[in-house]
């Protein structure tokens, strides 16, 4: 009987070693490790706080359409800055956000961590405020503006597209896990013809199939301009590779070319 107590000891020991192990890995990514304000190169008031972001633009004077970046549940890392620099190329001018008010995380239990706990409302609250400034840019016009959003980001670029359906002209989601799908959900879109495009992944064990479809017909039984893409082969964040063959960049081209149609001038 003693050892089969000195055995349990041990195990409870090691558990708990993992577990503080675990919670302090957990405290040193959230707090300690690379911050979004490592990347970014604007800030701006909002909500009583500044807020960190990264513009891209075109060089020229004029007037531009907008597009608003949200990042994946990683929070601002440097992979968001390739993809608001490859649209500012396009001719685009874009506010890649920060959505976690300066965490950056590099680990999965930090990030789920993170997700589980931050709160909802302030993230809405910070997104909508970033339309806004982006709007209020000198180079945009305001009546051609996107959001795009990859991961969490293409869940909330959903939500921001429906709070400021008659502020936003085109929403792009990418691999969106438990986005609103519903028509009754997305409604607003509708009322304002809000053209929208999703890509997916085959492969995603994250997002079933059936959400994708539902969305898809939602989104026709609200007669919007859409586009859903289920790329075969691959899964969740896939696109990261801008440039080289294979679905990543496919389904980036197929983004540019989305935005080019509902955002740029008939020439």
């Amino acid at each position: 009987m003693k050892r089969i107590f000195q055995g349990l000891g041990m195990v409870l020991g090691v558990v708990l070693v993992a577990i503080l192990g675990l919670v302090g890995y957990v405290a040193y990514d959230l707090n300690a490790g690379e911050q979004a304000s490592d990347f970014t190169n604007t800030r701006f008031s909002a909500n009583g706080v500044e807020l960190n972001a990264y513009v891209a633009q075109p060089s020229e004077a004029g007037q531009y359409p907008a597009v608003l970046m949200i990042h994946e549940w990683w929070g601002f890392r440097p992979d968001i800055l390739t993809k608001a620099d490859a649209l500012a190329e396009q001719g685009y001018v874009v506010l890649a956000v920060d959505a976690f008010r300066n965490r950056s995380m590099s680990g999965v239990p930090s990030a789920l961590f993170n997700t589980i706990t931050y709160p909802e409302a302030q993230i809405h609250a910070d997104l909508d405020a970033s339309l806004d400034y982006l709007i209020g840019l000198e180079k945009v016009d305001a009546q051609r503006v996107a959001v795009i959003g990859f991961c969490f980001g293409g869940r909330e670029t959903v939500g921001v597209g429906v709070r400021n359906a008659e502020q936003v002209h085109a929403i792009l989601t990418f691999y969106g896990s438990g986005q609103i799908n519903t028509s009754e959900g997305l409604a607003p879109l509708g009322e304002h013809d809000v053209a929208v495009l999703g890509v997916f992944g085959a492969e995603d064990d994250l997002i079933p199939m059936e959400e994708v479809e539902t969305f898809k017909t939602s989104l026709t039984t609200l007669n919007l301009a859409h586009q859903v893409t289920v790329y075969e082969g691959v899964g969740h964040a896939f696109v990261q590779d801008l440039t080289a063959a294979g679905p990543s960049s496919e389904a980036w081209q197929e983004a540019v070319a989305f935005l080019g149609e509902h955002l740029l001038p008939e020439v």
